[in-house]
């Protein structure tokens, strides 16, 4: 249960970084797939290649206006 809200949070980051940049990298997507998954969570969810899917759609989503950041952020 915890590792779905810590990575929660991190979506909401990287909703941060897009309204502010216009964009998300590959480099913050693997900055959180690192954390997620090593000793810094106590390798809560030792999965990489499933949190990296989850955030790429995550971006992807964004990308393609599925997602109103906006309220995600609650800046409206």
């Amino acid at each position: 249960m915890r590792g779905k809200w810590e990575l929660e949070a991190y979506k909401i980051n990287l909703a941060l970084k897009y309204d502010l940049y216009g964009d998300v990298s590959d480099g913050d997507i693997e900055f959180v797939v690192s954390q997620f998954t090593s000793m810094m969570y106590v390798w809560m969810y030792p999965f990489p290649d499933k949190i990296r899917k989850n955030l790429n759609d995550f971006r992807q989503e964004l990308r393609d206006g599925k997602i109103d950041y906006r309220k995600l952020l609650r800046m409206e």
